[in-house]
């Protein structure tokens, strides 16, 4: 067994739940995209359960190593380094358009299943705590007005930027990005201070 069978095993997942959805796909589907036999599957992966677990945290993995990166990004401001977190949201639809037709089965797995809601929780969190952070820094350089509440400031950035993609799930011919921007030009308008017009 190899990482890399693993990791193809993985992608091959994530194309196949994206256009079957979690209830419909199994085994044999997803051993057939990775050109494998379905028992080298299970070799890896005990049930589709598991898989599908995998395949989430993979992706949530690459959202936590990019958030992770803006926090000590030094040649950025505070509201270049939220448009670039937002950005990434939007880079990792656009290089895997596949992503966006499991965002809803992601969501409903999650809550039907402790451990993966457990994983979404935590990358949430990190999400959030890179945002406090960024919020922090904005303020201490005197981008982002004192008065705002730091933490609940940084919980609505990050569900106001969930709901955008998940409106562009429901309505695929918008334009994520536009849609971000446009979202991203409201909250940085919000929090600028009144003499600041750099944001």
């Amino acid at each position: 067994m190899t990482i890399d069978r693993r990791e193809d095993i993985i992608q091959a997942a994530l194309e196949v739940f994206a256009d079957k959805g979690f209830k419909n796909t199994k085994m044999d589907d997803i051993a057939l995209e990775a050109g494998v036999s379905k028992g080298t599957v299970y070799l890896y992966f005990s049930s589709k359960q598991k898989l599908f677990m995998a395949m989430y945290g993979h992706l949530l993995t690459q959202f936590s190593k990019r958030t992770g990166a803006l926090i000590q990004e030094p040649d950025q401001s505070p509201p270049e380094r939220i448009r670039a977190m937002m950005q990434m949201y939007v880079n990792i639809m656009q290089e895997n358009p596949k992503v966006r037709n499991i965002v809803v089965d992601m969501t409903l797995q999650a809550l039907q299943n402790e451990a993966l809601y457990e994983l979404a929780k935590d990358n949430n969190h990190q999400a959030i705590m890179a945002t406090k952070a960024i919020l922090e820094a904005g303020i201490e350089q005197g981008y982002f007005r004192e008065d705002i509440d730091i933490h609940y400031t940084a919980i609505a950035i990050q569900s106001g930027a969930a709901g955008v993609i998940q409106r562009v799930v429901i309505y695929p011919e918008w334009d994520v990005a536009e849609s971000m921007n446009a979202y991203l030009d409201l909250v940085l308008g919000g929090l600028k201070k009144k003499d600041d017009d750099t944001l």
